[in-house]
């Protein structure tokens, strides 16, 4: 996304790199955070129910697996 916008204002020959220069120090961070915060949303909805799932499912076997052996040392 930011290279294409950054190879679209460099094939341009009308602006001055001084002006890109401003241009893309003022928008780089911006920008990039604008393109990344939904990626990042998108990414922490799907591994959090996981990961949670995967603790809850270890914790859940491990205390089948003491249950079953405490039962059986009885």
């Amino acid at each position: 996304m930011i290279l294409s916008v950054t190879l679209a204002y460099l094939t341009l020959p009308c602006h001055n790199l001084n002006y890109l220069n401003k241009k893309i120090k003022s928008t780089t961070l911006l920008s990039v955070t604008e393109a990344t915060t939904p990626m990042v949303a998108f990414l922490v909805l799907i591994f959090s129910p996981v990961s949670f799932w995967m603790f809850v499912s270890q914790n859940t076997y491990s205390f089948q697996g003491h249950v079953l052996t405490s039962s059986q040392a009885r």
